[in-house]
């Protein structure tokens, strides 16, 4: 965990925190854009010297001694909220949202430390980029009503610092009605899928790529509410324009059809399962902005 937050290139837009991590994870092996994992074991070494730190060669995996958990917890007091702080950052920059078997079985490992490590957190403690990642582990996990406090905390912090019309502010109000169109709140999710595609088509034109996924978006939505044709009217255009712009070929022409045609009631539950499966790697990849620190080459 700490060496693949380490080689991150997510952009926290908070410099005071992005600067505590980086001088944390030096200490424990980082190296400019590398990972010494001499250092890493040094580090390891000296605290299991102290009975501090556990290894468990099965699973791969550190522990700390509980005795050790319930120091911290008296002895810091005001500076545990900022390790947690620190701690739960370094969880979020851990992993990329990509969606290969492998991703989903290490979000499922964090789920327990990240869940530990934000329950002594304040929604303001909490950095935007940061609980946009953890509400997706809590989101694979089926944990709605967590998925949706941080990415509702996401849009809010977004509003007020980056304005109503910002590409990261509109993306998380794209997760947050993802969000909402799981519970089956679809008139909330409809709500905001309208007001990203109006200001998609105002900032960024009718034909952009996001503005299209917006269509797309709604029209899922649509569907899902047994509103067939308004669905299919919008899954026409976004058709349409990506042909004409990408050819009938391309991948991303071919994805918005299976939105248009409502599995027939017989195969409903399974159509409704693979649909959802494909839908969440689309838009949910298509919301959650990651900012990256460009750097010269």
């Amino acid at each position: 965990m700490f060496e693949k937050a380490a080689l991150s290139q997510l952009n926290l837009e908070d410099s005071e925190l992005q600067d505590k991590v980086t001088r944390f994870l030096n200490q424990l092996g980082k190296q400019d854009l590398g990972w010494s994992s001499w250092t890493f074991r040094k580090v390891i070494m000296r605290l299991g010297s102290h009975s501090l730190i556990e290894y468990d060669h099965q699973n791969r995996t550190y522990s700390i001694h509980p005795l050790v958990h319930h120091w911290s917890a008296t002895t810091l007091e005001g500076n545990r909220t900022e390790m947690q702080k620190l701690i739960i950052t370094i969880i979020a920059l851990s992993f990329s949202l990509t969606y290969t078997d492998e991703d989903y079985k290490y979000r499922r490992k964090l789920l327990k430390h990240a869940t530990n490590s934000i329950a002594s957190l304040k929604p303001e403690d909490i950095n935007p980029l940061v609980g946009t990642h953890i509400a997706h582990i809590y989101g694979e996990a089926g944990h709605l009503k967590e998925t949706e406090a941080l990415e509702v905390m996401a849009m809010e912090k977004r509003k007020q610092v980056l304005g109503d019309d910002h590409p990261d502010t509109l993306a998380s109000m794209v997760n947050l009605a993802g969000t909402y169109w799981e519970q089956g709140r679809w008139t909330d999710a409809e709500a905001l899928e309208l007001v990203v595609l109006e200001k998609r088509k105002l900032v960024l034109g009718e034909d952009h790529p996001d503005t299209l996924i917006s269509m797309g978006n709604l029209a899922f939505t649509h569907s899902s509410e047994g509103r067939w044709k308004e669905a299919e009217a919008l899954e026409v255009v976004v058709l349409e324009k990506r042909r004409l712009a990408l050819g009938d070929d391309h991948p991303d022409t071919l994805t918005p059809v299976w939105n248009i045609f409502p599995p027939c009631t017989e195969t409903r539950a399974v159509g409704t399962k693979q649909r959802h499966s494909r839908w969440w790697q689309w838009r949910r990849g298509s919301g959650c902005s990651e900012r990256t620190i460009m750097t010269p080459s």
